[in-house]
């Protein structure tokens, strides 16, 4: 009887010694393998994050490069059209044949619509001589009668009240181009909203109407200064650009959810924003021809709640 007794201790004792370094390896082999199991979640999520990020720095890139050839497609235009004859019914023929895409809202928050069409690339198109007197303006899709064109060497003559295009046109060489910022009036915050709560839902206020002006100096046989052709490029199709794109689940939309943040918008080389689903953070003039200021942390709550604030990330 004590035998047995003293080889089941035995037995105890060498199983115990047997199973205890087993039992051990496995906790910490448990504990490492959730250590593991915890870092290439958090690996994963890193990964998808920065799979995430290149792709969307390589659309935006994509994207920039795709308005840096459509901007190079307009010098090109300026260029063949100063190097034609500049008579009434070419330039109408360029005019009608020069046309893209726009994808638009309409219809009523209950009952919206989606159409497509093709539109003017360009808003007007002028011929200017030497001495700033428009001789020829397509704009709209019709030539302006004679009574309605300026003098544009007055900046305070010209569509927007200040601009200087002439002056900087007529400085250039022979085959060289003028582009000007965006210019257009800047569009207050109940404008666009027209009682709606959010862009997404204004389908009835106002829109942002603005150029980019492309000017080429033209010559005489004897090489003076005789004046100069001017394109102005529609904003709607410089929106066309960014207005589509969605970041997030879906590729393109008619127009980008602002609450959702899921957006894409330009800024210019001056740091003012020139496409934006808000419009009233686009850069614009006031009625008399004036830059409205950017937004800082001096601007007036009464500016803030008209939305006169567009937005310049330089300053």
């Amino acid at each position: 009887m004590p035998r047995h007794t003293i080889f089941k201790k035995m037995l105890v004792i060498t199983l115990l010694l047997s199973l205890l370094p087993l039992l051990l390896s496995s906790a910490i082999l448990l504990i490492n393998l959730e250590s593991i199991g915890a870092r290439l979640s958090a690996d994963v999520s890193e990964s998808d994050d920065s799979q995430a990020s290149e792709s969307l720095q390589m659309r935006a890139r994509n994207l920039a490069e795709t308005i840096s050839d459509f901007l190079h497609q307009c010098e090109s235009d300026l260029m063949f059209l100063s190097r034609t004859s500049l008579e009434p019914p070419t330039l109408l023929d360029f005019y009608q044949t020069r046309r893209r895409e726009v994808w638009q809202r309409g219809g009523s928050v209950s009952a919206p619509l989606e159409t497509r069409a093709l539109l003017p690339t360009y808003r007007s198109i002028a011929l200017i001589d030497r001495s700033g007197q428009e001789r020829v303006v397509i704009r709209d899709g019709r030539f302006l009668p004679k009574a309605s064109l300026r003098n544009v060497s007055d900046p305070a003559r010209t569509e927007f009240k200040s601009e200087d295009y002439f002056q900087k046109t007529r400085a250039l060489k022979r085959g060289e181009i003028y582009v000007s910022h965006l210019t257009g009036y800047h569009v207050l915050k109940d404008e666009q909203l027209a009682g709606a709560r959010d862009p997404e839902s204004a389908l009835n206020g106002k829109m942002y109407q603005g150029v980019i002006r492309f000017g080429s100096p033209l010559f005489d046989k004897k090489g003076s200064f005789a004046g100069m052709v001017v394109l102005s490029l529609d904003h709607r199709h410089l929106m066309e650009f960014t207005q589509h794109v969605d970041p997030g689940k879906n590729f393109s939309t008619v127009f980008p959810s602002y609450r959702s943040g899921n957006y894409a918008f330009l800024f210019d080389d001056e740091g003012w924003i020139i496409t934006h689903p808000k419009y009233w953070d686009i850069r614009g003039l006031d009625q008399n021809g004036k830059l409205v200021p950017p937004y800082s942390r001096g601007s007036s709550q009464a500016d803030i709640d008209l939305g006169r604030i567009p937005y310049n990330l330089d300053r």
